[in-house]
């Protein structure tokens, strides 16, 4: 790739990064229960929108076309790894930091009511979370994994420096994201579920779609069981 079209894409990847920082701030002060949401709606149509005016194909950002019989049939199998995935990478890393007495995973936690509301029994608020979650675990794969995944590979390279970078910033990126209602430990729980996905992503040829799909299967579960007033 040519040095000048490297200096685009890192031009347009930092300022990704601060729209993202500024549509959030703005949000923060209108909703803080819905700016998460809300951030990605909007930064997902500035994607979707900039990639189309540079003649850009969805594939780029893993929205590849999936054939019959082979491309559908292979992702269920992929969509079960990744569930697992985010499952004991996300359980995991909660788990260590407990048993290692780390400070922000043994102190207490905020409470999700703050955000979500009371949900146990409460089956409106229960399906207005979970239709609002199965759009925003999609677009954080879309926007974390395909779009910041693929943009950082193309400005990097394929060196193994590269490979690391391009899956880890987009993964710290996504865990701050999610401090703001889970705390710090929120930070290196969904950072490491981003790192493995991460991983996914590349090892199943930025095809995003099994991700999305396990992604918003995973956030079923976990609303699920609050719905039910089941510890998880």
């Amino acid at each position: 790739m040519t040095h000048p079209k490297r200096t685009h894409i890192f031009l347009e990847i930092t300022a990704f990064l601060i729209l993202l920082h500024l549509i959030r701030l703005g949000f923060d002060q209108i909703s803080w229960r819905f700016a998460g949401p809300l951030t990605l709606a909007v930064v997902l149509i500035v994607v979707v929108a900039y990639l189309r005016h540079r003649n850009i194909s969805l594939s780029k950002i893993g929205l590849v076309p999936v054939r019959w019989p082979k491309g559908v049939l292979l992702i269920l199998p992929q969509t079960i790894l990744a569930f697992v995935v985010i499952l004991t990478s996300g359980i995991g890393i909660a788990l260590l930091g407990e048993a290692l007495n780390i400070g922000i995973f043994t102190a207490e936690q905020p409470d999700p009511q703050l955000r979500w509301g009371k949900l146990e029994g409460n089956t409106p608020l229960f399906l207005f979370w979970l239709a609002i979650l199965w759009f925003a675990g999609p677009a954080e794969e879309l926007v974390f994994r395909g779009y910041m995944i693929s943009r950082l590979r193309d400005v990097l390279g394929n060196s193994a420096v590269a490979i690391v970078v391009s899956i880890v910033l987009p993964a710290l990126i996504f865990g701050l994201g999610h401090v703001y209602y889970l705390g710090w430990r929120g930070l290196f729980v969904t950072g490491m579920i981003g790192v493995t996905l991460g991983v996914l992503f590349l090892v199943y040829r930025r095809n995003i779609w099994p991700l999305m799909i396990a992604h918003a299967a995973v956030n079923s579960l976990v609303f699920t069981a609050q719905y039910l007033g089941t510890d998880f």
